[in-house]
């Protein structure tokens, strides 16, 4: 057995887990709703989504003994902790183990388009904040149309998209996070000197107030899709092997808690600096040309085009799982691909087809819609949505078979409440 996650490590794990592509997008759509509703209610998400973390943890507290239990009646059974953890096999994690022992099939299903939904989305921004930064005419926009830049584009992610193996890789995670720390300093700078220079005079009681409801959408589901780190924080929560999940509260608190300060001053600062004019990713409103933009705009590239293929390793883990079961099922193969089938593996050709159709899904959707705002809105409202709000309180009540207490009831309703407020403003709040 690995030695347990510290606090500290598992703080620093999720903070860093969560730093992402939706923080570029705060400033815009802070602005968009104004400052007055943005800044406390990213506060507010935070302890929602804390308290959507707790519920699962509850939940699998709860599977874990009534499992044991079992166990102990049927001693040919095995392990029941083993039990539990075998679907993570199929890359899905902690969250799928919770849906699937909850609602059985349905719930592995559920589960699995949830996480699917979340990851594409991931990748899905990626592409749009790498095509719209290449477009700019200091880099390749002046050069090249958008449709050959995205060809280019596309031709790499499906390139990286092929790979199986994502060790080597592991070096992205602190690259990334360098990058964006970074772009966050350059925000701090050159929005520092925009204030100086005389922004600040132009400052009005307008940035903040009345709430614009109409661009709701767009900030609810960004700010979702910044601080959502749900899957994350049950992986952190298995890695320190907690005897008590209340001992886990803490690094939520701290977790959450210090990053809701920072997008909540990225979001602030970034648009009383820049005003209606930022952009819908914030660096690209620095100024154009300046040699440190270039450099963090093109590192930022790199590590996105990596970063992409880690994001899609779900999805391909879950799409290849299904192509194999239908392979399987159907009984077709021939010579080497026939054994392959009957050992549950796809062959080479079936692989290779897989990944590049997911791929090429994103970059379609990409294509169709280059609104990087947009596509964390809609994303956040939905994906994020369901999974960090809809599908606790669920699975938490069908796993106390409904029989909870008035402050457990309140709570799901708050969590319950989020998701649909979510839904609401993502059908009619989120603009393009």
């Amino acid at each position: 057995m690995s030695q347990p996650l510290s606090r500290t490590l598992a703080i620093v794990t999720i903070l860093k887990g969560s730093l992402g592509t939706g923080i570029l997008g705060l400033p815009f759509v802070s602005g968009e709703v104004r400052l007055g509703i943005a800044a406390p209610l990213i506060f507010a998400f935070a302890a929602v989504i804390i308290l959507g973390i707790w519920r699962l943890l509850e939940c699998k507290t709860l599977l874990s003994k009534q499992v044991l239990v079992k166990d102990s009646n049927a001693p040919e059974s095995g392990d029941g902790t083993q039990q539990l953890a075998a679907l993570d096999n199929m890359g899905l994690g902690p969250l799928a183990i919770i849906a699937s022992h909850t609602f059985g099939n349905v719930g592995i299903i559920a589960c699995g388009l949830l996480i699917c939904l979340c990851q594409l989305s991931f990748a899905i921004s990626y592409t749009v904040v790498i095509l719209e930064t290449l477009s700019e005419d200091h880099l390749l926009g002046s050069r090249l149309p958008s449709w050959i830049l995205h060809l280019i584009v596309c031709g790499i992610l499906c390139s990286l998209g092929l790979m199986r193996k994502l060790k080597s890789l592991a070096w992205l995670s602190g690259a990334a996070l360098t990058i964006y720390l970074y772009m966050l300093f350059a925000l701090v700078y050159f929005g520092g000197l925009n204030l100086l220079d005389g922004r600040m005079l132009e400052l009005s009681r307008d940035q903040w107030l009345p709430v614009r409801w109409g661009n709701f959408g767009l900030f609810f589901g960004t700010c979702l899709f910044a601080q959502c780190a749900l899957v994350l924080s049950m992986y952190v929560y298995d890695d320190m092997q907690l005897e008590d999940p209340k001992e886990f509260i803490p690094v939520l608190v701290c977790s959450f808690g210090l990053g809701s300060v920072l997008y909540c001053f990225v979001g602030v600062f970034g648009y009383l600096a820049f005003g209606d004019e930022i952009r819908t990713v914030f660096y690209l409103s620095f100024p154009e040309g300046h040699p440190a933009v270039i450099i963090g705009e093109i590192a930022l590239i790199v590590v996105l085009l990596f970063t992409y293929a880690l994001q899609m390793y779900p999805v391909m883990a879950v799409l290849e799982a299904a192509a194999s079961h239908v392979q399987r099922s159907s009984g077709k193969g021939v010579g080497d691909d026939e054994r392959r089938a009957a050992q549950g593996r796809l062959p080479r050709s079936s692989i290779i087809a897989v990944r590049l159709a997911a791929v090429l899904l994103t970059q379609v959707i990409a294509f169709a819609v280059p609104d990087f705002a947009c596509i964390t809105g809609y994303s956040g409202c939905f994906a994020m949505g369901l999974i960090s709000f809809i599908l606790p309180p669920v699975c938490h009540a069908k796993v106390n078979n409904y029989q909870l207490s008035p402050l457990q009831w309140v709570n799901n309703a708050i969590l319950f409440g989020a998701g649909s407020v979510a839904l609401f403003f993502g059908f009619t709040a989120t603009t393009c």
